[in-house]
């Protein structure tokens, strides 16, 4: 029986209706890839804290054992499970390594939540920048010599926090990284959300940040395995850490009612991976080169793999993650994207003025690959090509006027965006996805960041951080 009157339902129904490809989140493709009958059982296993359950917060039964498995598997010292997704693991490992005040190194292209973790628990982020690859626009990895020269300014930084893989499947040196943060006694923290496939095969994928010597990493159980929306682990491997303050702030950041059905899900995916994950993502592997190189043959379509050749700081790269770049035709990722949902009724996970960014899983057939690159040839046999090098406005580097805490917390009022150049920040604006910061609060707005968010406006990408006029919030200081 459906109801009328709850649109949220209904909008969900019409959704299901339409029976997708889909090549975004969750991992699990609309149950495919979860164990036969699960979803017949849904409401029945929706539980909490009982005698019977265990408690995800004080773990002694079940959980406990769970937790065992998923440390072993992924060569942790512990692994906490987390209903609250990747967003709380970052705000519970900058939460364990920091206090307020405390300066934290963090990578420019973190996920906003890190933003929005510092205001929260008053922490003073320092950035590291990244280089830009050519004409896919997108952060290549972190330079180490930028890291180097950071942590020689910034003497008194607690912790370092890094991204890798990036949204777009690209990860950084991890072995070297956390060896120069070793070498200073800080612990690294690692937001692999975006890699938690990586352990079914190192040799198939980049190697977890686990192995190579990061103290705390969080993964997104759901991005590309076979857990719910919200499901994620939180590793531990370090001797720097302060353990017993990690637990308390997991519970005091994820909800005291934890729902079981979603942390099953993420123990359904590790066991998922540990018993087949070697052989199910060779498949997906050699079914994204035969995508690659369907569409390479028959179009201008570019992938990242065939420009890196060791450039870039990017240690590997993961050949799963589908970033296909249009820039050699008069169009822009988010028209792709449109024409894929609109006349291929094909899903893609996020799109930007150059790129179209597919996840494929194991939940994805043979046929879900095949018809992704039939559409991709298809919508480009009808595109003109570009004899222009692709433009857009530089990566703006914003300076920080007080420290984001200061900015949000004080009084401020909306101006327009022509109207805030020189004036401090009390938004973040990022581009959605992948939510990578634009500029953060209590940051100083300069003209670059405003002719790189016109820009991105007029290819009508989705900006988070304005409100519905368009203005920005500043501080009145």
């Amino acid at each position: 029986m459906l109801f009328r009157d709850a649109p949220l339902f209904s909008m969900l129904n019409q959704y299901v209706s339409k029976k997708r490809i889909s090549f975004s989140m969750p991992g699990h493709k609309g149950g495919q890839g979860m164990p036969k009958g699960f979803d017949k059982k849904l409401l029945k296993y929706d539980v909490t804290e009982l005698a019977d359950t265990d408690n995800l917060h004080m773990p002694k039964q079940s959980i406990k054992a769970a937790k065992k498995l998923a440390a072993d598997f992924f060569g942790a010292q512990d692994t906490h499970f987390l209903v609250n997704g990747s967003t709380s693991g970052i705000y519970a490992m900058l939460a364990a390594t920091a206090n307020p005040g405390d300066t934290v190194i963090l990578d420019r292209a973190c996920h906003i939540s890190a933003i929005n973790a510092c205001i929260i628990l008053g922490i003073k982020p320092v950035f590291i920048f990244r280089e830009i690859m050519g004409r896919f626009s997108i952060p290549m990895g972190i330079n180490q010599k930028n890291l180097i020269d950071v942590l020689d300014e910034n003497h008194d930084a607690k912790a370092i926090l890094i991204t890798s893989p990036s949204y777009y499947g690209i990860a950084s040196d991890i072995e070297t990284i956390s060896k120069i943060a070793r070498a200073r006694g800080i612990p690294l923290l690692v937001d692999e959300a975006h890699g938690a496939h990586f352990a079914a095969d190192q040799t198939l994928f980049p190697r977890t940040a686990i192995s190579q010597g990061a103290d705390l990493t969080v993964q997104s159980a759901h991005k590309t395995l076979n857990a719910m929306n919200q499901a994620a682990y939180l590793h531990v491997n370090s001797d720097l850490i302060d353990k017993n303050r990690l637990v308390s702030v997991l519970a005091m950041l994820q909800t005291s009612s934890p729902s079981y059905l979603i942390a099953a899900s993420a123990d359904i995916a590790r066991a998922d991976l540990a018993a087949a994950g070697k052989k199910k993502w060779q498949n997906v592997y050699n079914n994204c080169e035969e995508l690659r190189r369907k569409i390479s043959s028959k179009t201008k379509v570019d992938f990242i793999s065939s420009l890196l050749n060791g450039r870039y700081n990017v240690d590997s790269v993961d050949e799963t993650r589908i970033v296909m770049n249009f820039s050699a035709y008069k169009t822009t990722g988010f028209e792709i994207g449109e024409r894929l949902r609109k006349e291929y009724n094909i899903d893609i996970e996020m799109a930007d003025i150059f790129n179209v960014v597919a996840i494929a899983t194991p939940a994805n057939k043979a046929s879900d690959f095949s018809r992704l690159s039939k559409a991709v040839i298809s919508i480009c046999e009808k595109l003109s090509e570009s004899d222009e090098e692709p433009v857009f406005p530089p990566v703006p580097i914003p300076k920080m006027g007080i420290t984001p805490q200061q900015a949000f917390y004080a009084k401020g009022r909306n101006i327009r965006l022509d109207e805030a150049i020189g004036r401090v920040s009390r938004s973040t604006v990022t581009a959605y996805p992948p939510a990578v910061p634009i500029i953060c609060t209590g940051e100083i707005i300069e003209r670059q960041s405003i002719e790189y968010i016109e820009a991105l406006k007029k290819i009508k990408a989705e900006l988070i951080g304005l409100n519905a006029n368009g203005f920005i919030s500043i501080a009145e200081i």
